[in-house]
């Protein structure tokens, strides 16, 4: 019994007979038509190309990932849903949109090069894929906030890099009806709060709610002839929280060095005269006094 691949050879048919000037006709025609044969794009050209678009992408997520975590725009997601339009409002649009331009750029590049017979699209996605990724990744290493501390120190003068840690990663104004910071004092269900900026805001508390100074929280409520009256508030975890307290550009003067675990203790660090030794009963310069929660 023959085998199958003897079977297979007996079954396929044989090749017709080309004439002898077969070769040189195709070459006539071609001349004739005056057929150019389309080079081979250069791939190495390309995969340099698109891996400086995507190492591009990467940097410009993790700029914006650590722009995000910085900000306090998350903060407001903490309650609910009803501010997921606001927090889309203060996404920083300027390395959002670069940053897709640049990972379909990468992709696209990818694509032309053929290393692989991979379809365009399923390119794209990849790059997207990766750039999101080692974007995210990139700002949870740490790196921003060793550079945001030697671009402040060291007042760089790297362009773009240098006035980005300086002034655009740091705690923004908050929504109006929300306040988030550390707990200074707390007397009859009102505290005085120190909001990252080095603003002082008095706020009265909702019921059953009584944090010790030095806690860090969140608030949602209204404003209120310079008061904050709070409807839910929630605790924060501080080691996440923390990182607000790091801008340069706060009012009461506290560096990023300045947060460490034993700050409330008699040694505070960073802050004003104004702020020593408050008790129960003390408040800042300027701040209203704190009375009962109003009706």
């Amino acid at each position: 019994m023959r085998p199958l691949d003897d079977r297979i050879r007996a079954a396929r048919p044989e090749a017709p007979p080309l004439p002898d000037d077969f070769a040189a006709t195709v070459m006539a025609e071609i001349a004739r038509r005056g057929l150019v044969p389309r080079p081979a794009p250069r791939r190495w050209p390309l995969v340099a190309a698109g891996a400086a678009a995507l190492l591009l992408g990467v940097a410009l997520v993790n700029a914006l990932a650590f722009e995000v975590r910085m900000n306090g725009s998350l903060e407001m997601l903490y309650f609910g849903q009803r501010y997921a339009v606001d927090f889309l409002g203060r996404l920083p649009y300027d390395l959002l949109l670069p940053a897709l331009l640049a990972a379909a750029l990468s992709g696209w590049l990818f694509g032309r090069a053929r290393l692989r017979r991979v379809r365009l699209t399923w390119a794209v996605l990849a790059s997207y894929l990766v750039t999101g990724v080692g974007g995210v990744a990139l700002a949870d290493s740490g790196l921003n906030e060793r550079l945001q501390e030697q671009a402040v120190a060291e007042s760089w003068q790297m362009p773009l890099v240098g006035p980005f840690y300086r002034h655009r990663a740091h705690y923004r104004r908050p929504h109006p009806h929300i306040r988030m910071g550390r707990v200074v004092s707390r007397e009859n269900g009102a505290v005085i709060l120190e909001t990252p900026d080095g603003e002082q805001v008095p706020a009265h508390l909702p019921p059953r709610f009584a944090p010790e100074p030095g806690e860090m929280v969140r608030l949602r409520g209204d404003a209120v002839s310079g008061r904050f009256f709070a409807r839910e508030a929630q605790r924060c975890d501080p080691s996440r929280a923390r990182r607000y307290f790091m801008g340069h550009h706060r009012r009461g003067g506290m560096g990023p060095g300045d947060m460490g675990p034993g700050m409330m203790g008699p040694g505070m660090r960073g802050m004003g005269p104004g702020m020593r030794g408050m008790g129960p009963g003390a408040r800042s310069p300027g701040a209203a006094p704190m009375g009962p929660p109003a009706p």
